[in-house]
């Protein structure tokens, strides 16, 4: 798991603004070209200006680079490279699929992120945190429904033929989905249930499968004491776990904690404050394992104050299965099935249908797997619900097309 790859000092940004402004404009005025010089006194300027008003705070910051949304823009650009050479190898100017493949690109994250906020709500503290792509939250079968519709309306405004525009998307989206899936692990999201299978991997301590296995594991994980998670629940110990560096410390089972390190205990979401187990958990989250910690308690309406070694038990989650391992590697296998099938089609639209099969059946079964998504009535996840009208739409695709004329002598097979 690494959520922020990289992280670019801002005043690293000024300077390469800087220069690259300043080179348009010499480019503009040794080429007499007006508009490339004018564009480049003004990113020049801009970033002269930051420099002289705001170098303290330039020197100070960072950019961070996150590894879901670097792994999303990866994955645009490999689907974009496999797209257009199979829409060369059968015989269809690219450049008007790359335009569609944009737009179903952008609405295929609103709608996967709309459907996350959906599933998700206690998890958006504000609109803007909507537009936090690039720290992960997104379900793929809610892109799938936003991208189809902008395929419908794209391929009939330009009267392209969809079946073979589908068969072109088909290995684009697998590879797609295998590239975003490792944006997944990077992320910590998309977990697996607890295994000891030998390729098990754990998360580092305060990522989102230990914060949540606190909750759903308090025997097996521990901060050293156990609160309630639940919101407007004040963060109040409900048990202090025997010879832990709480239990060494004093801390007594129906403390409330008030501040940790002289922070006080609080969040703030949709414009109001909240002194509660998520707030706790918010900070400690930021401790690191083995650090210095002090508590300031209310015990029985006295103030008092614990200290110790902050030393949580395991410092990490417990071993899971790598479920966004095992989708990005059905992602690389549909990839190869697609492109293996694609000049043996006999008709248009057959290895879409096969991408639908493939992927509903993979995706159902790794859904077992996993250990971040509810039940639903029927005891299955929302995506293994979803998989299952995929799997069905794609069987009723498929023979449907099995009815059509067979036209692969007529179909390009250019490499």
């Amino acid at each position: 798991m690494r959520q922020i790859l990289v992280e670019i000092p801002v005043y690293l940004l000024a300077i390469g603004a800087l220069a690259i402004g300043a080179g348009m404009l010499f480019y503009g005025l040794v080429r007499r070209q007006k508009d490339t010089a004018v564009f480049g006194t003004a990113v020049a300027g801009a970033a002269l200006l930051a420099s002289l008003f705001y170098w303290p705070k330039l020197v100070e910051g960072t950019l961070p680079i996150f590894g879901f949304g670097s792994m999303l823009f990866v994955a645009f650009l490999a689907a974009n490279w496999v797209g257009t050479r199979a829409a060369r190898r059968d015989g269809m100017d690219p450049e008007p699929l790359v335009d569609m493949g944009l737009w179903i690109f952008i609405w295929g994250i609103i709608g996967a992120r709309l459907l996350f906020m959906i599933r998700n709500p206690d998890q958006f503290d504000g609109p803007l945190a909507f537009l936090m792509i690039w720290q992960g939250g997104i379900v793929f079968y809610g892109g799938v429904v936003a991208g189809l519709l902008v395929f419908l309306y794209y391929s009939r405004r330009h009267k392209l033929p969809p079946f073979r525009v589908l068969d072109v998307y088909a290995p684009a989206l697998a590879v797609g989905i295998a590239v975003g899936r490792i944006g997944c692990l990077l992320n910590g999201c998309c977990w697996g249930e607890p295994s000891d299978v030998p390729w098990a991997i754990k998360f580092p301590y305060g990522s989102i499968p230990h914060l949540e296995q606190l909750d759903q594991f308090p025997a097996r994980v521990s901060l050293g004491f156990h609160i309630s998670h639940r919101e407007n629940s004040e963060p109040i110990v409900d048990s202090v776990d025997d010879g832990s560096w709480a239990d060494a410390a004093g801390l007594k089972g129906g403390d409330t904690v008030r501040r940790v390190n002289n922070r006080e205990v609080v969040r703030a979401e949709r414009g109001r404050e909240f002194r509660d187990g998520p707030a706790l958990l918010g900070r400690l989250r930021l401790l690191r394992p083995g650090s210095p910690i002090e508590l300031e308690v209310d015990r029985r309406g006295r103030i008092m104050t614990v200290a110790g070694t902050f030393t949580p038990e395991p410092p990490h989650s417990l071993t899971v299965h790598p479920t966004q391992i095992y989708l990005a590697i059905s992602g690389f296998g549909l990839l190869a099935l697609t492109l293996a099938y694609f000049p043996h089609r006999r008709r248009p639209g057959e290895v879409m249908a096969l991408m639908m099969l493939g992927y509903s059946v993979t995706r159902f079964a790794i859904e077992f797997l996993r250990d971040d998504e509810p039940l639903g009535a029927n005891g299955l996840t929302i995506s293994q619900n979803i998989s299952i009208a995929l799997f069905v739409g794609g069987l009723v695709f498929w023979f449907w097309l099995r009815h059509l004329p067979a036209v692969n002598d007529a179909l390009p097979a250019r490499t």
